[in-house]
C-alpha cells in the first residue's frame, strides 16, 4: 500500500499564493515591530532616575560603572549628543515618552575614539507639552531604564 502525501495547496494556486504571502507579510511585519522596539522588548535590570541628562548620571550595569549624558539639557526638536562612557559591544538607545506614544526613537550608538559610545538624537515635540521621558539604554544585551525631562 502506498501513502499519498498531504498536499492542500496543489490544486488551487490562488490559494498556494495567498498563503505565500500572507505568511512572507506577517514575518516582515513582525520584523519590523522588533527593530523599531514595538514587541520585543524586556523588563529592564535596572531603572534610574536622571532628571537632568545634561549634568550627567552614573550606574552600575553588571558590575561595571557607566555614565550618561548629554551635550546640553534636552528640548523636544533640538538634536543632542547622546553620550555613553561605559564598556560595551554594542550600545543602543531607545525613547519613549510617558503615557503617550511619539512613535518610534530608536538610536544605535557608534564608538568614539576615546572609548565612548555616542549618537545624536532628536525628541519629537509633544503637542500636549508633555515633558517626561523613558530612555531604554541597551549595553550588552542588557537594559537600563532612565527617567528623564526636557526643558
Amino acid at each position: 500500500m502506498q501513502l499519498k502525501r498531504f498536499q492542500p495547496f496543489s490544486d488551487n494556486k490562488k490559494l498556494r499564493y495567498a498563503a505565500i504571502g500572507l505568511t512572507s507579510l506577517a514575518l516582515v511585519l513582525m520584523i519590523v515591530a522588533e527593530r523599531i522596539g514595538w514587541i520585543g522588548e524586556s523588563r529592564a535590570d535596572i531603572v534610574i532616575n536622571c532628571p537632568a541628562l545634561d549634568q550627567g548620571c552614573n550606574f552600575t550595569l553588571n558590575g561595571k560603572p557607566v555614565k550618561i549624558k548629554s551635550d546640553i539639557p534636552l528640548e523636544a526638536g533640538k538634536p543632542f549628543v547622546l553620550d555613553v562612557d561605559g564598556k560595551a559591544a554594542g550600545a543602543r538607545a531607545l525613547w519613549r515618552m510617558v503615557d503617550m506614544d511619539m512613535g518610534p526613537n530608536n538610536y544605535w550608538l557608534l564608538p568614539s575614539n576615546d572609548g565612548h559610545w555616542q549618537a545624536k538624537t532628536t525628541l519629537p515635540p509633544c503637542p500636549q507639552g508633555g515633558k517626561d521621558w523613558k530612555l531604554r539604554l541597551e549595553l550588552n544585551s542588557r537594559a537600563v531604564e532612565i527617567n528623564t525631562k526636557t526643558k
